[in-house]
Parts: structure tokens; sequence; C-alpha cells
């Protein structure tokens, strides 16, 4: 099988898994509050004790897992925004499932 059957052959296994877990890979609409630049101004802007919530989209060009977390690195039109998963925030299920996909 050539590399690039291969790699087709992973990312439709990815999209499965996805779905099993009864998510859409591609959604008809996604929402979006805030650029990676808008982001990234908002959490400057608020003092530490502040919370902030934005909702961003893009690709995600790398994923480093450390234990019972995750470090990703997204990137939209605007920038780059580095990304902090933890199980005890997303649980264990879903910190699996953004691992093997």
């Amino acid at each position: 099988m050539s590399e690039r059957h291969r790699l087709e052959q992973v990312r439709l296994e990815k999209l499965e898994r996805l779905r099993q877990a009864g998510m859409d890979p591609y959604p008809n609409r996604a929402s979006r509050s805030h650029t990676s630049a808008q982001a990234i101004q908002a959490f400057q802007q608020a003092g530490a004790d502040q919370a902030v919530q934005v909702s961003v989209a893009g690709r995600m060009r790398s994923l480093r897992e450390m234990g019972q977390t995750a470090f990703a690195h997204l990137e939209d039109e605007a920038g780059r925004l580095q990304l902090y998963f933890r199980s005890d925030e997303l649980g264990e299920e879903r910190l699996t499932l953004l691992r093997e996909a």
C-alpha cells in the first residue's frame, strides 16, 4: 500500500471514531466568537482572576500529550493559539478521543 493510501486510511479511521463518539467532524455550522488574535487580546485584557470564554475555529497543527494533559496549537488566519487540555476538565473519555483523532 502506498504512503498516500495508508494516510487516507488512517484519516478515514479517525473520522469513523469521531462519528461513533457522536461527533460530527464536518458540521454544517460552527460559531466563532473570536479570531486567535482577538482571543489573545481578550485574555491579556482580563485580570488574572477573571474568566474569559471564547470560541475559536482553525486547524490544529500539533498535539503533544503529557500524562493527564495535552497541549495543541490551533491556527487561523489571524495567528496561532496554544491550547491546554486537562482530563479533569474534559473528562478522560474526551481526552482519549482527542489523542486518537
